[in-house]
């Protein structure tokens, strides 16, 4: 489950600061057995959308939804893009969404384990 993720995270004294539902991966089973056609039919092929123009055009593949039945039991924590040594002082204190940032952190307190266990139960309380 993602809570033994974080303790992991925690124990090896790394912050996320980016914990969001998108962070959050679930594990599917195996698409080894299948060929491509099979898995587009369960997955759908991939689709892009257009970014418009943030600094430069571009085009993103929208994210594919898996149907339950390819559900593991598992979750697993990603997008670590953000992730600080704990103790770590930083610019950018508030993440977003802000709807899962620690109240600290809008005043200006560097992300910490604590702000981290506060988004991971604003995404409990999401699920």
């Amino acid at each position: 489950m993602a809570t033994v993720d974080l303790k992991d995270l925690h124990e090896a004294k790394i912050v996320h600061r980016d914990l969001n539902p998108g962070a959050v991966m679930w594990e599917i089973k195996s698409l080894d057995q299948y060929d491509t056609t099979a898995i587009y039919k369960h997955l759908g092929q991939p689709r892009q959308f257009d970014i418009g123009r943030l600094w430069k055009r571009g085009d993103l593949v929208k994210p594919m939804t898996v149907p339950e039945t390819l559900r593991e039991d598992n979750i697993y924590l990603g997008d670590f893009g953000l992730a600080i040594e704990g103790g770590t002082a930083v610019t950018t204190k508030v993440q977003t969404p802000t709807r899962f940032c620690a109240p600290e952190n809008f005043h200006k307190a560097d992300p910490s384990f604590a702000s981290d266990m506060w988004s991971y139960m604003c995404i409990f309380a999401w699920l």
